[in-house]
């Protein structure tokens, strides 16, 4: 059913952020999300000289929107140009990804652990500083820092004629999902039993795993550090501690991927000479730091849920729940004052419900601008302004050059994202806690993907996403755990169903019915 009730829009083009977003939000989500990823971009584009203010976020219909700001002031295009010519002359993009390695991301993690083992009211006060701040930096990092693959993605294709989904392949790392549960993965390994059960594809439950105490101890050390991560980027939704039943398909779903030997990627690589090396060695450095900001985030608004649910039953909330419907002034205030005014949190229940229910558009406003041209600038700015380009597609997928339309109804076209063909049936899950039903082997089409994802989907065969480009989380994962993948489909959970045989084609990026 459409959207009944007028939208209060903007002036300019504004497309629903697909990338973070999978749900509406709760007031307390947008106040700490909005403004902080709002500064994060304008941050961004002060620090490496891109043509424009910034990317904007905003509450529509009780859904986050993103729009480009452009370039306000024009006498700032030569202040622009300069940056992104010393941002390159001091490789400040791999001093950045470095830093973030190295100093503000484990900064950022023994805040988080302080605030998730300290106790008492200061709790809340300080998860919503840490969210906010986590959500600037990150943004304002990740732009210059994601550079440095499409950079290696660029280079690669210009002068080898590689598809970005065989140049980021070469950049991936490790699978995340074993990194992730090596303690657990480790215990398991020393008891045969459990270990014999996994090789045979089955899935011990928790209380089973949980009946070898080395597992068991380990288990509760991995819910003890990543207890807070959001099973869906929404602070509506559980944790892994609310929802520890999922540890077990998550043993079962990396232990594969822990059996696995590493890829052995050392013919691609010969084929690379200094430069092309280099490039790649740059590559690999920052390839991670995109999931590894998402999978911090995640915990971190895991904690700032913990913290509201706490308030919300000291308060004496109808529901603790009810707290994520106040911003996160009115909770703080609300708890300093001992009462909060239940008439807007009534309100607000409902417009929550409403905004699930009646989803708006997926681009609401004007038609969208066109977009800053480099032609004719500096070479480092016009390079900065292409590698900004390619890393926005490269993120969220069409539309782009290149994809190709559905020919028919047996067809699901999108995005190349980890080669391989693969031919199974298909599982549809539009959350993670639906993926957890996956057996082994079966077609994963999903909405999008987030690091909590992770937990299940090393179980798939293949991997199918309605949203996102080469650099998605779905499609970074897959090509870690080396499954075929087509992302960006935009309508697979709409045209697949649960039980449906498909073949998925990674390279080609399609999926036909067999």
């Amino acid at each position: 059913m459409p959207n009944t009730v007028e939208l209060t829009v903007p002036p300019g083009h504004w497309a629903r952020d697909t990338d973070h977003q999978t749900g509406p939000m709760v007031p307390l989500w947008a106040s700490v999300w909005c403004e902080s990823y709002t500064r994060g971009f304008a941050e961004a584009f002060a620090r490496w000289g891109y043509l424009g203010d910034g990317l904007v976020a905003v509450p529509i219909g009780g859904w986050c929107y993103v729009g480009f700001r452009p370039l306000a002031d024009p006498g700032l295009v030569p202040v622009r140009i300069a940056r992104a010519a010393q941002a390159a002359a001091d490789d400040e993009h791999l001093h950045a990804a470095r830093d973030w390695a190295e100093v503000t991301g484990p900064g950022f993690e023994r805040q988080l652990r302080r605030l998730a083992t300290g106790a008492g009211p200061g709790r809340l006060e300080g998860a919503v500083r840490l969210v906010r701040e986590v959500v600037r930096a990150r943004f304002a990092t990740t732009c210059g820092v994601q550079e440095l693959v499409v950079e290696w993605v660029l280079q690669a294709g210009e002068r080898l004629g590689w598809s970005p989904e065989r140049a980021l392949a070469l950049a991936a790392g490790p699978p995340r999902v074993v990194a992730e549960l090596r303690g657990v993965l480790q215990a398991v390994q020393a008891c045969p039993a459990l270990a014999a059960r996994l090789d045979r594809g089955e899935s011990p439950a928790l209380d089973e795993l949980r009946a070898d105490p080395g597992v068991a101890a380990a288990l509760a050390a991995h819910l003890d550090r990543r207890g807070d991560t959001l099973l869906q980027v929404d602070l509506a939704g559980p944790t892994l501690a609310e929802r520890p039943e999922h540890l077990a398909g998550a043993v079962a779903a990396a232990w594969s991927p822990y059996r696995r030997p590493p890829a052995d990627r050392s013919a691609e690589e010969a084929l690379l000479d200094a430069d092309l090396r280099a490039a790649l060695e740059r590559a690999r450095i920052a390839h991670p730091q995109r999931d590894d900001g998402g999978d911090l985030l995640t915990r971190c608004l895991g904690l700032l849920r913990r913290a509201a649910l706490e308030a919300g039953a000291q308060l004496g909330l109808p529901a603790p729940s009810d707290a994520l419907l106040l911003t996160a002034e009115e909770l703080v205030q609300a708890q300093r004052r001992g009462r909060v005014d239940p008439e807007p949190v009534e309100l607000r229940r409902a417009a929550h419900g409403h905004a699930g229910a009646h989803p708006p558009p997926a681009t609401v406003g004007d038609p969208p601008g066109p977009r800053p041209d480099p032609s004719g600038l500096p070479a480092p700015a016009a390079r900065a302004m292409q590698r900004l380009g390619a890393s926005v597609a490269l993120m969220s997928g069409p539309p782009v050059p290149g994809v190709p339309a559905p020919d028919g109804p047996d067809l699901v076209a999108g995005v190349p994202a980890s080669a391989g063909r693969y031919a199974g049936v298909v599982r549809v899950a539009r959350t993670v806690e639906e993926a957890h039903a996956l057996e082994p082997g079966e077609v994963l089409v999903c909405p999008v993907t987030a690091p909590a994802w992770n937990l299940a989907m090393g179980r798939a065969g293949a991997l199918v996403c309605d949203v996102g480009g080469q650099l998605s989380h779905a499609a970074i994962t897959a090509r870690e755990l080396g499954v075929p993948a087509v992302v960006g489909c935009r309508t697979a959970t709409a045209e697949l169903r649960t039980g449906d045989r498909v073949v998925v084609d990674g390279a080609a990026g399609s999926v036909r019915r067999a």
